[in-house]
């Protein structure tokens, strides 16, 4: 199994100098220190208040920090960096023009662990740290675009459809800024978020609730036997909102539900509806 999916809607920034470490543990919530370890790592930028506002992948390559970011978040998460910056001996920069992003599949790279750099000719690549399923994540040249995609002759548009399978939200596919609460995603199943790092923007919220255990909403896998409802469309059991369709891909798509009015739904033997589309809920 070879394959290549061209990630259109992700872009790269990157940090340089001798702060960047520091500037960035501060107010991400993941342990940048991880990527010493020769690591890529999967982190978040939450509000004061814990509250999504951006996702993304970071890894080093000679003294710089890449990140890998959707593009709708770019220029916001530039704009918060420099208002965060200070003093801070970093220069941050924006690179879309010049490098593309690929997921690819290769089970070469199989017994790689998660967020581990692995050697690929014409790119940066990591295996995906939110989870190995999703396979080998890639920062290429735009100038070797036609190299990368020779050694990986079969595109495929399948990158969507897997982390849907596998329930993995991402960006504002899934996630609302300012609004969404990444607990509630899951984003801790999928290495985001270190509760042993030391203080970060958010954090006082995402650990309590942690701690508490008390998340009353949650992904779930959502299918029928047509087109899927469009994202925010109401999901409802009854003729009652029990939650919202986030991304979708032809048939399938993942759905925010509040728990427990999915599972008296599921007691009840009810039918599920998103819009008015017949559709059948998987929790796993």
């Amino acid at each position: 199994m070879r394959k290549i999916n061209l990630l259109k809607n992700r872009k790269i920034i990157t940090i340089e100098g001798e702060d960047r470490f520091k500037f960035l543990q501060g107010i991400i919530t993941n342990d940048i220190e991880k990527i010493n370890n020769n690591l890529a790592i999967y982190s978040c930028l939450l509000t004061p208040q814990g509250k999504y506002l951006a996702d993304f992948f970071i890894s080093e390559l000679d003294g710089c920090l890449i990140i890998d970011l959707p593009d709708l978040s770019k220029d916001y998460v530039i704009k918060k960096f420099t208002l965060y910056k200070l003093r801070s001996k970093i220069e941050i920069a924006d690179r879309s023009n010049e490098y593309l992003i690929y997921s690819i599949l290769d089970k070469n790279f199989s017994f790689h662990t998660q967020g581990s750099i692995v050697k690929l000719e014409h790119a940066l690549a990591f295996v995906d740290p939110r989870l190995k399923n999703l396979g080998v994540r890639a920062f290429v040249s735009i100038h070797d675009k036609s190299k990368i995609e020779k050694t990986y002759p079969d595109h495929s548009d399948y990158y969507d459809r897997l982390r849907i399978d596998h329930l993995v939200p991402e960006g504002h596919k899934d996630m609302i800024a300012e609004k969404s609460f990444p607990l509630e995603f899951g984003l801790e199943k999928f290495n985001a978020i270190d509760f042993k790092k030391g203080c970060y923007v958010g954090q006082e919220l995402i650990s309590r609730t942690h701690y508490r255990g008390v998340v009353r909403k949650r992904i779930f896998k959502i299918t029928s036997n047509t087109n899927m409802a469009k994202p925010g469309s109401e999901i409802t059991a009854n003729g009652q909102k029990i939650g919202i369709v986030c991304s979708t891909i032809e048939n399938t798509g993942l759905a925010m539900l509040r728990t427990e009015d999915w599972q008296k739904a599921v007691d009840d033997k009810l039918e599920f509806y998103a819009g008015d589309i017949l559709i059948e809920i998987s929790s796993s």
